[in-house]
């Protein structure tokens, strides 16, 4: 029995309601599939943020900002 044979002889067992769902699911898959999306460039998402930051001030405001957690040495 061929695929297609099978198909037919399991479509024409189901109730009337099943068949029309298996009828619009062929639809779907007959539908061209929508072409892919670009990815997004993590650099356009960031270009309306302040870039201007020099390597030393990252430092510094790095620095600042970790000032008040407790060292690793000193957790033991």
């Amino acid at each position: 029995m061929t695929n297609t044979e099978t198909l037919i002889h399991k479509f024409f067992r189901l109730p009337e309601h099943h068949q029309q769902k298996i009828l619009i699911f062929i639809d779907t898959l007959a539908e061209p599939l929508a072409p892919a999306k670009a990815p997004i460039d993590p650099y356009g998402m960031c270009a309306d943020l302040c870039t201007d930051l020099s390597f030393e001030e990252f430092k510094q405001n790095r620095r600042e900002m970790w000032s008040g957690q407790p060292r690793e040495e000193n957790l033991l």
